[in-house]
């Protein structure tokens, strides 16, 4: 990943956005800034009109992205970044509330100390513009109008984490029995309302994210030739000068277990010491891709050593993930790591020569890796590269190490892995071994048998096989900060929140996070976005199916359990229990007794329903009309070809039914998403699918979505291995992975894919 710089020109804007595409061209992800343009509504000279601000320029770097395809595989990823003092802070912080817009784009904003001590002592704070102050009134896009606060009659302030949050407190009269104050003079807001804005913006939707800037630049030993930071890579782990790079790799901290000094000491330093060999090597022969980039990647030579396995070493160590002990574990296993990973970059730097940037800045460099790091004095300071350390999140290449991903907690104990190849069932090694059972993870019979035991007996494992969602915000907040204090650069980690998490509690995590010196935090709770689905892992499915809702899955592809199989089971919660039903093939065409598909004429007159439902900025028309008994008609229009709806009507009058015209049509995914009908549609396709399975079940009188049906329901379990493998309960399910149909997960920034390794940060 990169840093690119967006200057305040339309001919630099072009330029930043077109050297974005070549990078996701061939396989880099993207930070931006983009403080330096001007607000909207201000004035260009050169033209004599006015700016269309920052956000709106940030459609096109989104639109560029979602236009080029990251090495012919997948979309590339992006940060873009505000700083809390600009006069579009408050249209950057609502920018992806509706959640369909910058689909592409992890937002941050950099919040200051200064802008901190306003928060605390409850003042109004002025924004300013390249380095002057604004004088010209904020537009507040909550209110539609120019900024001001509400105050109660008691003189708090009202919080609106959105526009439909104002709207309801207009409606309500709410409005009406508050003071609205206006700000003291035109381009100051009031800190801790924009604050408690980033709050209860990142408690519903998970964004924005929170750089804590001054901690970066504290620790930024390059400030007296490079000059601040002000941007980091899409996952927040690499805070990076202008046209600098990531250079990363990992060592699974678990495969150095020993079970008496609890870490084979001498091996981990020997493999640390050839990983920095290694990514040195890498900014040798590396073709990068802009000629900016080369120059900066070679002035600086970054190295970004981290760790994975950290959660699977507790658990070897019986050792709670987030408790005081494993606190202690980091400090001890990952400060190991950065030192010797700076005692390898000296040796290097006597070897092959230093990076030219610390000449400049070497009274900084030589107070850092003596009194900081503690390079013992008989090694000469001769530093081969910039930094050495940071944690990234490692979702692809962990998957690979079988290992959990870097500083997170596992993922789940059992599951079943779909892709290409068919269907596999994976369990965890030392959940098994920790119910006595050995499993030989060649034999996939073996694995099959050890992973129903897990499945069966997982109330049995010791209390130390901790899931991401077993522990508090608050014990995540405090991993990422040990790992902080031990690494050069940032950590990538996800600090997940229970859905019932308020906005004190978030406040109070990112409070937590900045008084640990962390540099960056990123909060999300469950349930925080349209586009997740469940927060349980589901079970078995068809391999190449839509799997954005496994609610719809069972009901579009599983046949009726009988009512004498009630005695097995009861489960409480509907996504489990969509998530187990037996999976059985397609049904077919309709056919007489006799084998001849049932062809239905199209009557003189239907009734139906038409459905408006928004897509990708359009608006997408979905009519279903039936006989009161089948439906035989479909029209589609809107960003969906009109032979859609075409196709699904012949389908339906063909004699197919009404479940396997939806089951087709949920096969086509795209790169935009809708929440509708209590699913998530990642295509038109599949919303004129949900739009014919709402009808089909009104005509069975049942209720509208497959969800509450599912909860009136309540149908039998069949546990078997490997259909029904109940996976953990713990990262949160966000969709269908786009390039295998499998399950997409979300963690540490990132959604992942366990079966064919896609990953995305966006």
């Amino acid at each position: 990943c990169f840093v690119l710089d967006v200057p305040d020109s339309i001919a630099g804007i072009m330029k930043t956005a077109t050297d974005a595409a070549i990078i996701h061209q061939t396989g880099g992800g993207t930070g931006f800034t983009f403080e330096k343009l001007r607000p909207a509504g201000a004035m260009v000279r050169s033209t004599h009109g006015v700016a269309s601000g920052p956000v709106s320029f940030m459609n096109i770097f989104n639109t560029t992205t979602d236009t080029v395809k990251q090495g012919g595989v997948r979309r590339g990823a992006n940060m873009g970044i505000m700083r809390v003092d600009h006069p579009d802070v408050l249209r950057f912080i609502h920018a992806k509330n509706d959640q369909h817009s910058l689909t592409n784009f992890n937002i941050s904003v950099t919040v200051t100390e200064k802008f901190f001590d306003a928060v605390d002592k409850k003042e109004w704070y002025q924004l300013s513009f390249d380095g002057e102050p604004w004088d010209e009134p904020v537009f507040d896009p909550v209110q539609d109008d120019t900024y001001a606060v509400y105050r109660r009659p008691n003189g708090e302030t009202l919080i609106f984490r959105d526009r439909a949050a104002f709207l309801e407190a207009k409606e309500s009269g709410l409005l009406d029995r508050c003071t609205r104050e206006e700000p003291p003079r035109a381009g100051m807001v009031y800190a801790p309302d924009i604050w408690n804005r980033v709050v209860s913006s990142a408690h519903r939707y998970a964004e924005p994210g929170v750089i804590f800037i001054d901690e970066v630049n504290r620790h930024n030993h390059m400030l007296k030739s490079m000059g601040p930071i002000y941007a980091t890579n899409p996952c927040a782990e690499q805070a990076l000068h202008f046209n600098n790079s990531c250079n990363l790799g990992s060592i699974d901290l678990a495969k150095f277990y020993d079970p008496e000094t609890r870490l084979d000491w001498e091996r981990l330093a020997d493999a640390v010491h050839w990983c920095v060999r290694f990514l040195d090597n890498v900014i040798d022969t590396c073709a990068w891709p802009l000629p900016e980039i080369d120059d900066v990647v070679k002035r600086t030579r970054p190295v970004g050593l981290g760790i994975m396995g950290f959660a699977d070493l507790c658990i070897r160590l019986k050792i709670k993930y987030g408790s005081h002990a494993s606190i202690d574990l980091m400090d001890e296993a990952m400060g190991f790591v950065r030192r010797e990973a700076w005692v390898e970059s000296c040796r290097l730097g006597a070897e092959k020569g230093i990076f030219p940037e610390y000449k400049p800045n070497k009274e900084s460099y030589d107070r850092f890796l003596r009194e900081q790091i503690g390079v013992p004095e008989e090694i000469e300071l001769t530093p081969r590269n910039y930094e050495t350390t940071t944690i990234a999140p490692t979702g692809t290449i962990s998957l690979v190490a079988e290992t959990s991903s870097g500083v997170e907690p596992n993922f789940s104990w059992a599951y079943v892995r779909h892709d290409t190849l068919g269907k596999r069932t994976y369990v965890h090694t030392l959940a098994a071994e920790a119910l006595g059972l050995a499993v030989d993870q060649t034999d996939q019979e073996s694995i099959d048998r050890a992973a129903e035991h897990v499945c069966a007996h997982e109330a049995e494992l010791p209390d130390y096989f901790i899931s991401a969602m077993s522990i508090t915000a608050e014990q995540h907040v405090y991993v990422l900060a040990a790992a902080q204090r031990n690494v050069d650069n940032g950590v990538s980690k996800t600090c997940n929140g229970s859905r019932d998490d308020t906005l004190e509690s978030v406040d109070r995590l990112y409070r937590l996070a900045r008084e640990l010196g962390c540099k960056a935090v990123s909060y999300y709770r469950d349930g925080s976005r349209d586009s997740q689905v469940l927060s349980a892992v589901k079970g078995a499915e068809a391999a190449g199916e839509v799997a954005c809702d496994p609610v719809i899955v069972a009901e579009a592809t599983t046949t009726e359990t009988s009512q004498d199989e009630n005695a097995h089971a009861s489960v409480g919660r509907a996504e489990t229990l969509a998530a187990t039903m037996p999976l059985a093939a397609p049904t077919g065409a309709r056919r007489t007794e006799s084998g001849d598909v049932v062809r239905i004429e199209r009557p003189r007159e239907l009734v139906g329903a038409t459905w408006q439902i928004p897509f990708d900025g359009q608006n997408l028309y979905v009519t279903v009309n039936h006989d009161g008994q089948n439906i035989l008609e479909v029209f589609a229009t809107g960003p969906i070809s009109g032979g859609v709806g075409l196709l699904a009507s012949k389908m339906l009058r063909g004699g197919f039914d009404a479940r396997e015209v939806a089951r087709s049509l949920n096969k086509v995914t795209g790169t935009h998403s809708v929440w509708f009908n209590e699913r998530l549609l990642t295509s038109p396709e599949q919303a004129v699918a949900e739009c014919v399975m709402l009808t089909s079940r009104r005509l069975q009188r049942q209720p509208d979505s497959a969800r509450a049906l599912a909860y009136q329901q309540q149908p039998v379990i069949t546990v078997s291995v490997p259909d029904s493998v109940e996976a953990g309960r713990n990262y949160s399910l966000i969709g269908e992975c786009p390039e295998c149909k499998g399950q997409l997960e979300h963690a540490s920034g990132c959604d992942f894919c366990r079966d064919c390794g896609y990953s995305k940060c966006k």
